[in-house]
């Protein structure tokens, strides 16, 4: 029974009494039923918080080691490009510095053919004079014009065999250079991995 003390708080709680029989127990098993609900759902709402923190909290560790596997994925990547363009700029200073050798070679035989002309020139001249008879051609005896003109002709067969031999030359040089550029990597190649 409720003592009637409590029933002044109870609004109608006096006249309750003489309406309805038992009701001030109804009324206080609602109250006690309603602080229950209200009890009951402040813990639920304080469990479910603690739930969603830790839910958080896992969260946050997840995303914590998803972003450090990330950065030591891209620090490796780095790592390996930093890698391939050293070794990419090793080979192409290699080949700048293989070509600088291959110009200065070739300056060399630019130079060894300007002085192999200035010796034709001057030895043209020569052969030209020496075929002329030198401004004597008058004078000379048939032996001495069969003698000239089979210098000349041997002077001929040598430079034949040496064009020959330089035609055969170059051809090789050619292929050489024609196996080269079929070699060489295409732009696309090289920017393959």
């Amino acid at each position: 029974m409720i003592p009637a003390a409590l029933l002044k708080f109870v609004p109608g709680g006096p006249q309750l009494l003489k309406f309805v029989p038992g009701g001030p127990q109804l009324l206080m098993g609602g109250v006690l039923i309603l602080g229950l609900g209200i009890a009951g759902t402040g813990i639920w709402f304080k469990a479910r918080s603690v739930y969603l923190k830790q839910g958080r909290a896992e969260v946050q560790a997840v995303l914590d080691r998803a972003i450090s596997e990330h950065n030591a994925a891209a620090m490796a990547a780095s790592d390996a490009y930093r890698r391939l363009e050293q070794a990419l700029n090793t080979r192409i200073q290699e080949a700048q510095d293989a070509l600088l050798k291959e110009r200065a070679a070739a300056n060399q035989v630019v130079a060894a053919l300007n002085r192999a002309r200035t010796e034709r020139n001057g030895l043209r001249d020569q052969i030209n004079a020496y075929a002329a008879g030198s401004g004597r051609a008058g004078e000379d005896s048939v032996a001495a014009c069969r003698d000239r003109a089979q210098a000349l002709g041997s002077l001929l067969d040598e430079a034949l065999r040496v064009g020959e031999e330089s035609a055969g030359d170059g051809e090789q040089c050619e292929a050489g250079v024609r196996a080269l550029l079929k070699a060489w990597p295409s732009a696309t190649a090289a920017s393959a991995p």
